[in-house]
Formats: C-alpha cells, sequence, structure tokens
C-alpha cells in the first residue's frame, strides 16, 4: 500500500547541513503494523512526518520517492498535506490540540458536527466530553481525542509517532489496545513509532530498525527477538529487560549517534560496532537478504 524507496533528507542550520535520513526504504501492507524502532535522534519521526506529508519546511528532500499503491504520492515535494487516507497521531496529546477550543468543535472541524458522538464512542469516551477543553482532561483521554481527530479522516494508515509518552503503564496499555482494536475492526495499517523494542516485538507484525537516519534491519518480530542479524538491533535487544534472563545480561551500546553535520561513513554504526572491518567502509552499504521478508543492511551480518 505505502512505499519509501531510497528517502534522503537534510535539514540546513547553524552547524551545517545534518542528514537526517539516508535512503530509507521501508513498506506497509493493507492492514498491516509495522514498528519503527531505533534511539532518539535516529531519523524515526522525521520519516513519520514526511509520510504523513507535515515536513518541516526547512527539510530538503536530497532524493528518493514515497509511493501510495504504486503512484508517486506528491505532497512529499509540494510540502502540502496529503489529500490520501493518510493520518497521524502524534507523541503529545495535550499540544497537539487546541486549548481554546471545546474538543466537539475540534472534532467537528475535521470529520463535521454529525460525527462528533460516534468518533467519541469509537475510541471509548463519553459524548459528554465533546463540551470538554482539553485541560478538562487526562493525559490518556487526551491522546483518545487525538486518535479520534485521525479517525475523522478514514485513514487506511495511522501514522502513531510514540503515541503513550508520558502516559502511566496502563493507560499506555489501553492506549495501544485500542489502537489495534481499531486497526483490526477497519481494517487500517498502522505504522508505529517507538524507542521501545519491547513493545514493539509484542505489538506488531513487522520490525523496521533505524540508527542515525538509516534502516539497518526489517524482519518479521518474531525474527528480530530470535535471530537479529545486524549488530545494532543484537545491541537493543541487550538493553530490553525483557529480553535477558538477569539483570546482570543487560548492557549498554556503547558511543553515540554521530555527528550528523559531519562527513558520514557508509555505515553510521561503524564507530560503534565491534565488527567493524576496513572493508565496511567501502560504498555502497549492502542490502543482505536473510529471508524474503529479512533484510539487513551490513557488509558482515551476524550468522
Amino acid at each position: 500500500m505505502l512505499q519509501v524507496k531510497d528517502l534522503s533528507i537534510a535539514f540546513e542550520g547553524k552547524g551545517g547541513i545534518a542528514r537526517v535520513l539516508d535512503r530509507v526504504s521501508l513498506e506497509i501492507a493493507p492492514g498491516e503494523i509495522v514498528g519503527l524502532v531505533g534511539e532518539s535522534g535516529s531519523g524515526k519521526s522525521v520519516l513519520s512526518y514526511a509520510i504523513s506529508g507535515v515536513l518541516d519546511p526547512a527539510a530538503v528532500v536530497v532524493g528518493g520517492v514515497i509511493e501510495w499503491r504504486g503512484r508517486p504520492a506528491e505532497f512529499l515535494r509540494e510540502r502540502r498535506v496529503p489529500k490520501l487516507p493518510i493520518a497521524q497521531v502524534f507523541q503529545s496529546p495535550r499540544t497537539s490540540l487546541n486549548p481554546t477550543r471545546t474538543i466537539g468543535r475540534q472534532l467537528a472541524d475535521v470529520a463535521g458536527a454529525a460525527r462528533v458522538a460516534s468518533l467519541l464512542r469509537s475510541v471509548r469516551l463519553a459524548e459528554a466530553r465533546a463540551s470538554a477543553y482539553p485541560a478538562e482532561l487526562s493525559g490518556g483521554q487526551c491522546q483518545r481525542v487525538s486518535i479520534a481527530l485521525a479517525l475523522g479522516r478514514e485513514p487506511e494508515l495511522l501514522v502513531a509517532d510514540e503515541p503513550t509518552t508520558g502516559l502511566d503503564v496502563l493507560t499506555e496499555a489501553a492506549i495501544l489496545d485500542l489502537i489495534a482494536d481499531l486497526a483490526r475492526q477497519r481494517g487500517m495499517a498502522t505504522l508505529l513509532v517507538t524507542h521501545d523494542l519491547a513493545l514493539a516485538v509484542a505489538r506488531c507484525s513487522r520490525i523496521v530498525v533505524m540508527h542515525a537516519g538509516q534502516v539497518v534491519e526489517s524482519a518479521q518480530a518474531r525474527a528480530i527477538v530470535s535471530g537479529a542479524r545486524h549488530p545494532y538491533t543484537a545491541a537493543l535487544r541487550t538493553c530490553v529487560p525483557q529480553f535477558s534472563a538477569t539483570a546482570a545480561m543487560l548492557s549498554a551500546i556503547p558511543g553515540q549517534l554521530p555527528d550528523l553535520t559531519t562527513a558520514l561513513p557508509v555505515c553510521r554504526f561503524a564507530a560503534r560496532c565491534e565488527r567493524h572491518c576496513d572493508d565496511c567502509d567501502s560504498a555502497p552499504l549492502p542490502v543482505v537478504r536473510i529471508d524474503h521478508d529479512h533484510l539487513v543492511h551490513c557488509r558482515h551480518p551476524l550468522c
């Protein structure tokens, strides 16, 4: 349904040109829930904004395309909100809502007054909440309203960018359950953006892992758990308590993300990788097919 092909995006600032996405590719099938995983600063949100058509005006599309059902999505270069059935839920529900307008008026602006009650019911909020202002709702309720606003566009693809940021564990589970239920009921594809690998494994059928603006691995969730082949993905697993038998097995990834305004190596994980060899610096970065839907962007993948 959606294909991102070799997308490269840069920002020009005081520190120079930051190449925040480097030849990123991914695809999402109808009804599929895909997890986009990586550290803060890996380019996940920029990619989600590009897909949703809400890129910052300062962003420069260096190369690549986004296709919707096999046709180029012109909104990427024209910088306008797409007329395609794509909607986004942002990570800060309070700041994404207008504090001066009631919930009902905001929903009516998007979907019409006749649909306000049904949209509130669809996200399990009482119809009486239509007269409330965002400040009168909890964080979880504000996120439900954000989801209702997204549903008002009748999306075939929902992009959820860290949708549970700042929520407690129980509310987080409830919001994720709601998104999964809505996706199933509506046959809606979902791109779930998160830094939490365990959450992505639990909630998604397929996972795309990013590091410093590059996709490093994509595979079915079970393959990421049992057979991660990129050194970065394997290192991410050691940071997650759910994947470690004991606390002693937990470890941090050495080093830090590279400065994206400097000259960058072919593989941006090179400086942090214990498997780095001289030939890793030879362009282009190879894509190794482990299985029909398991790809690793690495010259020396794990066995």
